[in-house]
């Protein structure tokens, strides 16, 4: 949309805000508003989150997408979902959603078709950058695990190893929704900050299937395959030293540190037994999660 610049006072020149937006927000006469220079745009916006009342979602006969259904609903930043439902089995899967993923959510009402989940509790947005950073330390602590368990060939530990992405999936889609209500701290990065939260959940989503993989073929990878996942495992590191010590030494480092992580991966390919040739694809995946989030950073940067 376009506005025309008012004069007045000589030297102040003024704009009018959309009124559509001015009453989303529910702004008066006196109200504070933020504004940030950016090039040759001006960004102006409100220490408010964008409201999403409402909506409704009918998952009978959509089984195998009702999880990632409702994560929508819940990502965009909807406070309110009513849902239809035609069997016991949709209910279990959407119940059991709302439990583990929906932060500050309730199921209020229940019928016999459908049901009400509500946000019972506020989400407080100044906990975006701790929730960012356990992200990180729970990508930490998996890759770590992971190489340890397989060191000692422990497939029981794979498994349970597995099942914290479930903690990182919760974390990731709060930071999302977060993204999506308020925005980043400089809102100019969000986008940029969005795709690099869902990159890490897809990190977190491989390091499960791996594991996943491990502990039902009971799988007791060899050296070589140890050996690249401990070099994947610094890899994931660097790009958080780069992410919150940005330089362009250290990306310059980062891309020869993808490079090299690349033939190790290629050498393994032709040394590694049949059986874990779909490890080295995983490792080759996440690989390339990682490497994907370098035109992010930097567009955050420069």
């Amino acid at each position: 949309m376009r506005r025309k610049l008012v004069e007045q006072g000589g030297t102040t020149l003024m704009v009018s805000l959309p009124s559509k937006w001015a009453r989303q927000f529910k702004l008066s006469k006196g109200d504070e508003v933020e504004v940030l220079e950016q090039g040759n745009g001006l960004y102006i916006g409100i220490d408010k989150e964008v409201k999403q009342e409402n909506t409704h979602l009918n998952i009978s006969g959509m089984k195998p997408l009702i999880k990632r259904a409702l994560g929508a609903v819940y990502k965009k930043g909807y406070d309110s979902v009513d849902v239809e439902f035609d069997s016991p089995e949709e209910l279990q899967i959407a119940q059991e959603v709302i439990n583990q993923e929906f932060v500050g959510f309730e199921i209020i009402t229940l019928g016999k078709k459908n049901f009400t989940a509500k946000r019972i509790s506020s989400i407080e947005h100044s906990e975006f950058d701790a929730a960012l950073k356990r992200v990180f330390m729970f990508l930490f602590s998996v890759g770590d695990d992971t190489i340890e368990s397989m060191k000692n060939k422990d497939t029981q530990a794979a498994r349970s190893i597995a099942l914290r992405d479930v903690s990182i999936n919760k974390l990731c889609d709060f930071c999302r929704r977060s993204l999506n209500k308020r925005g980043f701290a400089d809102p100019t990065k969000t986008n940029m900050v969005y795709f690099i939260v869902e990159q890490l959940e897809k990190i977190g989503d491989v390091y499960k299937n791996m594991n996943d993989y491990v502990a039902e073929n009971s799988l007791k990878p060899g050296k070589d395959i140890i050996d690249c996942l401990g070099k994947l495992d610094s890899y994931v590191r660097m790009f958080y030293d780069v992410f919150y010590k940005f330089n362009m030494q250290a990306m310059l480092e980062f891309h020869s540190r993808n490079l090299a992580v690349e033939k190790e991966l290629e050498k393994a390919q032709d040394k590694v037994q049949k059986h874990e040739l779909k490890l080295v694809f995983y490792m080759e995946l996440l690989k390339n999660l990682v490497f994907d989030m370098n035109g992010a950073v930097m567009a955050m940067n420069l």
